[in-house]
């Protein structure tokens, strides 16, 4: 081969019109572009082995990708995919090469026009994603995937490298998380207990209940820290308890502390607290209930139990089938039990005078009557048996029946019974002597008078002696009726007059058959400062009437009528001749109406005369005398 090589002038030279040197001139500038050419060579033999491995590697990532990969070009033909896409779509890739996506049957109607905007945008040069896509695999099973779309080069041609991952899972676990959100804030936000988030100090959610609870609020109390809510005086124990409750550690999840509103009051709070995950971070959740109306119940009612188990007598709470079931301080003391061991008995283990076989009967008889007081016999525990004075209440609280008992160690007051009783029969003894050795005297100085009238034979005088044996006998048959009645306090006043009138009869000589008697005195009893002047006004006006009102065996009637209506009235009449004309019983010198006069005063009383048929006096007097 012959080389001709350009002089500068612009000639040609041939090789054997050149000099030696000139020859081995140019075989080294050959040389020198030969070993260029070489290396040149060797560059790009190098380029090729790395473009072949980076080939290699692009394969096999994309083969063995975790994600699904597809390639398609402009139209949205496929050109390829790797193992994660058949296995997400259950085709195999020689079944969707050369295919386009739109016209497969993978797509639901809703999505292709979602597709086929991202494809425009593929188109322009623009990546996309991530967007959520619907599909169908070839088994009609529903799938959810998430695609990010990349416009690349391949072999100088722009085509779409698709990534996709199955999201079906994932979006399922989010429409759960959402619906139980929902839940949660329908439950939330009609739950009548306040329900707090707090992450840390800071609130991040409160339900309207909460808002209610407290005073503030939403936007006010998601700008506070939830310690901001709880009462000084427990400020401390909830933030050590919602520390150590992120912490992890073991801590009550229910207790009581006081919360603070807006307006400054205190408010007793039930919670229960517990760690929950909102979106996304371990939260605490606190649900109030508000129990401060429940706190006042227990401290009225521990104020009860308190006062209860200072009452000076037993309670106890008796059960229908005859349990007890609490009992005050005073009874475990009366009794010698403890409350545990009182707890464990029938009421009559304690009650000696309560039989079980007659327990069901008692029941209902209280339950009939609501309450009851009587005298039992109850029983220690070392076996003493002392007296009790027992008030049964039934009580049905809340639809529960109960009897709630009060039980009174009666031993002291039957003991001072007993000695004023036998104080009382010393009395009666005593009293009735004394009404005896009354009478008795009473008695001699009606004989003594009696004896003295026999000497007298001024008639006037004869009379007067008689008049005064009646007062006397009068007084004296009083003391006969009390010290013979077992009722010294009272007398029965019919009978009383029964025997006055009987015996005034008598004195006078009186038949009944010519002057009748019609006394109405019924269930009239009157203590001894009544019945001395009412016996002694009968006896002057009885006296009167038997001297006066019938002269010459004139027949006639005397009435005695007593009652009592708010008042007692005393009503004495007589048929007879009446009184004479213009006499004033009033003022008179006639000692025996001087008398009917001052003794009428003495009963604080009033009387009147009414002369038109006989004579007629009405006296009225209260029914006790001060």
């Amino acid at each position: 081969m012959i080389f001709v090589f350009q002089e500068k002038q612009g000639g040609t030279v041939k090789d054997d019109e050149k000099t030696r040197d000139e020859l081995i001139g140019e075989i080294r500038v050959l040389r020198e572009q030969i070993k260029n050419l070489s290396e040149l060579n060797e560059k790009s033999r190098q380029v090729e082995e790395e473009l072949k491995s980076s080939e290699e590697k692009f394969k096999a990532l994309f083969e063995y990708a975790p994600d699904a990969y597809y390639i398609n070009d402009l139209k949205g033909n496929f050109l390829d995919g790797n193992r994660a896409a058949e296995k997400l779509i259950g085709y195999d890739r020689s079944e969707l090469i050369g295919k386009n996506m739109l016209g497969l049957r993978i797509l639901p109607f809703n999505q292709i026009l979602k597709v086929s905007g991202i494809l425009a945008k593929n188109v322009m040069g623009i990546s996309t994603g991530p967007d959520e896509i619907d599909l169908y695999r070839k088994d009609g099973a529903h799938v959810t995937i998430e695609v990010r779309a990349i416009p690349i080069k391949m072999k100088g041609q722009l085509v779409v490298l698709g990534i996709a991952r199955d999201i079906t899972e994932r979006r399922s676990s989010e429409y759960a998380l959402r619906e139980s959100e929902e839940k949660f804030r329908v439950l939330s936000e009609t739950s009548i207990s306040a329900i707090f988030l707090h992450r840390g100090e800071k609130l991040i959610y409160a339900n309207p209940a909460a808002e209610k609870m407290t005073g503030y609020s939403k936007e006010e109390l998601l700008n506070m820290k939830f310690s901001d809510i709880v009462h000084p005086d427990f400020k401390k124990l909830v933030e050590d308890r919602a520390y150590s409750r992120l912490q992890g550690k073991s801590v009550p999840s229910r207790y009581e502390f006081k919360i603070l509103t807006k307006s400054g009051e205190g408010r007793w709070a039930d919670v229960t607290a517990s760690i929950i995950e909102y979106k996304g971070k371990p939260s605490v959740m606190a649900t109030i209930f508000d129990n401060t109306e429940r706190k006042k119940d227990e401290e009225e009612l521990q104020l009860t139990q308190f006062a209860i188990d200072r009452f000076k007598d037993a309670a106890l709470w008796i059960a229908p089938d005859a349990s007890i079931l609490n009992v005050n301080i005073r009874a475990c003391e009366m009794l010698g039990y403890s409350r545990d061991e009182l707890l464990k008995m029938k009421i009559f283990d304690i009650d000696k005078s309560t039989k079980e076989k007659s327990w069901n009967k008692c029941w209902n008889h209280l339950k009939k009557i609501r309450s009851s007081t009587k005298e039992l016999e109850y029983i220690t525990k070392d076996g003493v048996i002392f007296p009790a004075e027992v008030t049964a209440n039934f009580l049905d609280f809340n639809g529960r029946e109960l009897n709630f008992a009060i039980v009174r160690d009666i031993t002291e007051r039957k003991r001072a019974e007993i000695q004023i009783l036998k104080s009382l029969n010393e009395k009666e003894v005593l009293l009735k002597e004394i009404h005896h050795r009354v009478k008795n005297n009473l008695q001699i100085i009606s004989s003594l008078l009696n004896l003295q009238k026999e000497y007298i034979k001024d008639k006037e005088a004869l009379d007067i002696f008689i008049e005064s044996q009646n007062r006397v006998k009068t007084m004296a048959l009083i003391h006969e009726k009390l010290y013979q009645s077992n009722d010294l306090a009272r007398i029965d006043f019919n009978e009383y007059l029964k025997g006055l009138t009987a015996y005034m009869f008598r004195s006078y000589g009186i038949d009944k058959t010519v002057i009748g008697l019609d006394i109405s005195v019924k269930n009239i009893f009157l203590n001894i400062d009544m019945a001395v002047p009412c016996a002694l006004i009968i006896n002057e006006l009885i006296s009167n009437s038997l001297k006066h009102a019938f002269p010459e065996d004139m027949k006639g009637e005397i009435n005695i009528e007593m009652s009592m209506n708010g008042s007692m009235s005393l009503v004495f009449s007589d048929n007879g001749i009446g009184l004479p004309d213009g006499f004033d019983f009033r003022n008179t010198t006639s000692l025996g109406f001087q008398l009917v006069n001052v003794l009428t005063e003495q009963l604080n009383g009033s009387i009147e005369l009414d002369g038109r048929n006989g004579t007629k006096f009405t006296i009225e007097f209260p029914a006790f005398i001060e």
